[in-house]
């Protein structure tokens, strides 16, 4: 797991030989949102699910699974490339 910021929206990665079975959280939107729409570009770069919200994340860990959630104002929409709902929060299971 790798977290990071800069990009001014919510993106979770796949963990796939892309990526070298990393998920890659990018979490930048605590400021300015970066406008438009990244769906297009989401399976070339391994995004997995996208948000253009203002937010902040609850990291849980328990054991060897960590939770990931993005909170806002509002109810968080993360979508995939094709705009259907990523389900909340992110878990990550350590073999």
């Amino acid at each position: 797991m790798v977290f990071n910021g800069h990009e001014h929206n919510f993106q979770v990665s796949e963990a796939n030989d892309k990526t070298s079975g990393i998920h890659f959280i990018i979490s930048g939107a605590g400021g300015e949102l970066r406008t438009g729409d990244v769906r297009k570009k989401m399976k070339h770069s391994n995004i997995l699910g996208w948000a253009q919200q203002n937010h902040f994340l609850v990291v849980e860990i328990d054991g060897k699974t960590m939770r990931v959630t993005p909170l806002s104002f509002e109810p968080m929409n993360v979508v995939s490339s094709d705009g259907s709902p990523v389900s909340l929060p992110i878990t990550i299971t350590q073999p």
